[in-house]
């Protein structure tokens, strides 16, 4: 039978060809590390040149100005090709130049007289946490412009009378009646209790008790836990259980269908009508509120109307997604080489609340921002910050409330890029918990996540590859299941009565993806197929995620079948189905 043509004469939209993706960033880092230390040998020292090891926090302009050398001359020397693209161990040659003497210690305000050292793994909210003093109070008080960017040495002064409390002690035997640990493990410094309970297979509360844990938010390196037996029995007794507590009654997900869609400026009927032939009940679209708002107050609503009136039409619902600032609305020192939240959180919670009230009840739901744990989605390079993000979630969820109450709030999706270092991005799980510490439980009805599977069909994991393929392995970032992760965040801060909604989530297909995107190449049409039809259904088994919106319905038509999301997308260039398309429609609801 032949197969009808889903969507007619593509429309190839510049603005939408640039629509971020979080894997090239991923990819383009791992890369360009991988290289330049496998590759770059050092060479031999020349008269009076030195070496320097590089330490977590540094960057290369600060060794510079240490060694009074330019940051030119460092590049030049150790052949790097990317002043940004260097890490803790790396060894550098230093061409010239003398250390300069580390600045002397702040000095205590007057009533305080007590100072902190920063050692490693310690973050700004967990210090303020043990010294009794607010989070912000103590970034004032050292002139601490981003709190979620700290370095190991840094002294800090602790503001106010505050004294530190106990620290953990280390880990003892665990008391009589409770098992005998098999194992221990030391904390290395960047872990978390949730990654070493993953690790070894055991739930956050059977480590957390069997190691007297109260806040398992807080450990240190150097730490040393007793690991349970992964079923809880280590001599062949239970686990002591922590005491329940009375929590919201869990809001059941069915993991209901979804699927992005770029229907602005598009044959917005043949869209919607391809929406229908999957016979799913959502759609995602993103407002580039740069576009649809150029100056303060012009809103161009004959750019979103048809989309809204299109699927309120068919019954379908809709996700806003909001993102992108216009200049207008940026800082003055804005890199507007890449997008970025706006200076005034105000002008933002004015937009989305003009959104909310010309379709009530016809927008289902708004995603605040868009993967905002990304330096080139949160105004550039060394610019992330989790707090600065839940103050515009914080206004944008009070007006969309006070607006239209029964419009959902869902907080942005973070992109799992398996880099840390608060320069060009914040772990997703990582950053989750500086939203938490920043109060964003209040201010969201709904978590949005970014799960996606690489090369990697959605049950393996990083210890259980079940391909052939070598690359893109080794890290959670590359796996479906990464959004578990995010669940014991949640669960961890209280919030586990609340749906995750993966916002975006998909497999690339694609025989000759472009840079970065390699893995597309191992994942045959028929496997992108099986591997949603599986996503789904493991997501209904876990009874917390609500909408499930497929990553992506039509971009291959509108940017190009050489582009990226092409690769992703289960309509081709041509208009016609891929195997992902028909699969998804027949798939059991």
């Amino acid at each position: 039978m032949t197969q009808a043509r889903l969507l007619r004469q593509p429309y190839r939209d510049r603005a939408a060809s640039v629509v971020s993706n979080r894997r090239l960033l991923l990819t383009a880092i791992l890369v360009a590390v991988s290289l330049a230390l496998a590759l770059a040998p050092i060479p031999a020292l020349a008269e009076g040149e030195t070496v320097h090891v590089v330490t977590w926090g540094e960057t290369l302009s600060s060794i510079a100005e240490r060694y009074n050398v330019s940051l030119e001359e460092l590049l030049r020397v150790n052949a790097l090709p990317n002043a940004h693209l260097i890490q803790a161990g790396q060894v550098l040659v230093i061409p010239t130049g003398q250390p300069t003497e580390a600045p002397a210690a702040p000095v205590p305000p007057s009533g305080s007289g007590r100072t902190h050292v920063v050692s490693f793994g310690e973050s700004l909210f967990a210090i303020a946490l043990n010294y009794g003093v607010d989070m912000y109070e103590l970034a004032a008080a050292n002139g601490i412009a981003n709190p979620d960017i700290i370095r190991p040495g840094q002294t800090l002064i602790i503001p106010g009378q505050g004294a530190p409390t106990d620290a953990p002690p280390p880990a003892e035997p665990p008391p009589p009646g409770a098992p005998a640990a098999s194992r221990q493990h030391v904390v290395s410094y960047g872990e978390t209790l949730i990654g070493i309970a993953l690790q070894y297979g055991v739930s956050l509360d059977r480590i957390s008790a069997v190691n007297g844990i109260t806040n398992p938010s807080l450990i240190y390196p150097g730490q040393t836990l007793q690991i349970p037996s992964a079923d809880g029995s280590g001599n062949g007794t239970t686990l002591p259980q922590p005491t329940p507590t009375e929590a919201p009654v869990p809001v059941a997900g069915s993991a209901a269908p979804g699927v992005c869609v770029h229907a602005v400026h598009q044959d917005t009927n043949a869209v919607m009508d391809a929406v229908q032939g999957l016979n799913f009940g959502w759609i995602k679209q993103q407002v580039e509120w740069k576009i649809i708002e150029p100056s303060k107050g012009d809103i161009r609503w004959d750019m979103l109307d048809p989309v809204v009136n299109a699927a309120a039409e068919r019954g379908l619902n809709v996700l806003f997604s909001v993102v992108k600032a216009p200049i207008w609305a940026r800082p003055a020192d804005s890199d507007l080489t890449v997008d970025g939240p706006p200076t005034h959180p105000g002008d933002y919670a004015d937009f989305v609340g003009a959104l909310a009230a010309r379709y009530q009840g016809r927008v289902q739901a708004y995603e605040i921002w868009n993967e905002q744990n990304l330096w080139y989605e949160w105004g550039g390079k060394g610019r992330l910050s989790a707090g600065e993000y839940v103050e515009l979630l914080r206004v944008a969820h009070d007006r969309i409330k006070a607006t239209d109450p029964a419009a959902l709030v869902i907080s942005g999706g973070l992109t799992p890029t398996g880099v840390n270092d608060g320069y060009l991005a914040f772990d997703d799980v990582h950053y989750l918990g500086q939203m938490y510490a920043a109060g964003a439980a209040n201010y969201f009805d709904v978590l949005g996540a970014h799960p996606s599977g690489y090369n990697n069909p959605p049950d393996d994991t990083p210890s259980h590859n079940s391909t052939d393929t070598t690359e893109f392995k080794g890290h959670w970032s590359f796996y479906y299941r990464r959004y578990e992760q995010l669940r014991d965040v949640m669960a961890l801060h209280g919030d586990g009565h609340k749906q995750m909604w993966f916002t975006e989530f998909g497999w690339s297909s694609q025989e000759e993806p472009p840079l970065g995107y390699e893995y597309a190449a191992d994942n045959s049409e028929d496997e992108q197929a099986r591997y949603l039809l599986r996503a789904f259904e493991m997501a209904r088994q876990q009874g917390y995620v609500g909408v499930m919106f497929v990553w992506n319905l039509n971009f291959a038509s509108v940017a190009g079948s050489a582009d990226e999301k092409a690769g992703f997308s289960i309509v081709r260039a041509d208009g016609y189905p891929r195997p992902a398309y028909l699969a998804l429609g027949a798939m059991p609801r």
